[in-house]
């Protein structure tokens, strides 16, 4: 199991993409990554699926709730 504080979470949403990176901070290492592009435009149904999809598996992966979620805009 992975403890909450040894990992970060990004979320970076832009109107071409939408990307979730999971990143081990003992490791050095990127533990999860999932995109998805769109059209040049911030559609929240879209994002709000993506965003349900990937935290559902990263909770999954972790053995934890998520906490924390870094948002690039």
């Amino acid at each position: 199991m992975i403890k909450d504080t040894d990992i970060e979470i990004f979320l970076y949403v832009s109107k071409n993409k939408y990307q979730i990176l999971v990143y081990d901070k003992n490791n050095s290492k990127n533990l999860y990554i999932n995109e998805i592009k769109n059209d040049d435009e911030i559609e929240l149904n879209i994002l709000s699926k993506f965003m349900d999809e990937n935290i559902y598996k990263i909770e999954k992966m972790i053995n934890e709730f998520i906490r924390n979620i870094i948002l690039i805009i």
